[in-house]
């Protein structure tokens, strides 16, 4: 029924506002004139987490488009546009008023100043018969790191690290891999928002990202996955242990189950601090799935939540012990039907 498709929509459209409002109460308390005894250092340090928090507001916006109503989306980005202007206020007076010199002298520990909205967000959104296709390359920034174009190989986002990386968030994709298993976990990089593309018959190890996991024309697959929102377009026979903090949304897709992420590995708690999933919280959503192709109000023939079997067999798998295993097998084929 439409009603109940509506109804779907609405928890999802509900749930968007209520993280934009809880990240723009954080940048509004970061930037505030009112940080009684803070030196220029801690000020300065406070606009560093606030840039942080502007980023991963953008990646969210970005990642709700795919059902925002047009109003909506018109809304969020002048209520973006605002923040972004305060923000660029604030850091101007943060800076030192500037003395006499004949030298050219420039400042130490400078915060990033914000691109404005126009530039960051486009002032062209996209309408609601295209919006789907947000999950592919063209929103990923030139600084995203991409892992592509490989086949039975065990792949490690370490490997794909250069020096300069580890100081902010990235986005990462993975696109057209078929037989591979990727371990994503690194203390020196966290992910800002994952996407998954063209994967066939891969294993997927994702710590806690910070924003949103967007998935597409994905086959056969098994993914340990955590964010704060999940979407997943035009997949099938894929199994998903999740950890979400709000309801997940798949689109065109057939035979996918979920579960609850619940791995082990040294630093877990760490990302998890650092991406504000609280991974022992009993708000994981995983088991909430909305299915946008659904109209009935009986349960969605699309999805399921995955057996008990699976979810015991798979239950507090250790992420390095089994890297070290695929890594070690004749055959990275066998070794993974082995192992799942």
């Amino acid at each position: 029924m439409d009603s109940y498709k509506n109804s779907n929509l609405r928890i999802a459209i509900n749930g968007f506002y209520s993280r934009f409002q809880e990240l723009k109460a954080d940048i509004e308390s970061l930037i505030s004139e009112e940080k009684v005894g803070l030196d220029l250092d801690e000020r300065r340090t406070k606009f560093d987490e606030a840039s942080k928090k502007i980023v991963a507001l953008r990646e969210e916006f970005k990642a709700a488009l795919i059902y925002l109503p047009a109003y909506d989306q018109k809304s969020y980005q002048e209520g973006i546009k605002e923040i972004e202007r305060n923000y660029n206020l604030g850091l101007q007076r943060l800076q030192p008023a500037p003395k006499f010199s004949f030298k050219k002298r420039g400042l130490l520990n400078k915060p990033t100043k914000i691109t404005s909205a126009e530039e960051s967000l486009s002032c062209s959104l996209p309408t609601q018969t295209n919006v789907a296709t947000l999950s592919s390359t063209s929103e990923l920034k030139d600084d995203s790191i991409r892992i592509s174009s490989h086949t039975f190989k065990v792949l490690e986002l370490e490997g794909y690290l250069s020096t300069s990386d580890g100081s902010v968030s990235k986005s990462v994709q993975l696109s057209k891999l078929e037989g591979c298993a990727i371990n994503l976990f690194s203390q020196k990089q966290a992910i800002a928002t994952l996407y998954l593309d063209d994967l066939v018959n891969c294993i997927v190890f994702a710590p806690p990202i910070s924003n949103s996991v967007l998935i597409n024309n994905c086959k056969g697959c098994l993914f340990f996955l955590a964010c704060h929102q999940f979407r997943m377009h035009s997949t099938r026979d894929t199994q998903v242990f999740l950890y979400v903090s709000s309801n997940p949304i798949i689109e065109d897709c057939q035979t996918v189950s979920f579960g609850p992420y619940n791995i082990q590995h040294p630093h877990l708690k760490e990302l998890s601090e650092k991406s504000a999933l609280l991974l022992e919280s009993p708000s994981n959503k995983y088991n909430l799935v909305e299915d946008f192709n659904w109209l009935k109000q009986a349960a969605s023939p699309n999805w399921s939540i995955s057996p008990k079997e699976s979810q015991d067999k798979l239950s507090r798998i250790d992420v390095e012990e089994t890297v070290t295993f695929l890594k070690s097998g004749s055959s990275l084929d066998q070794a993974m039907k082995s192992l799942f």
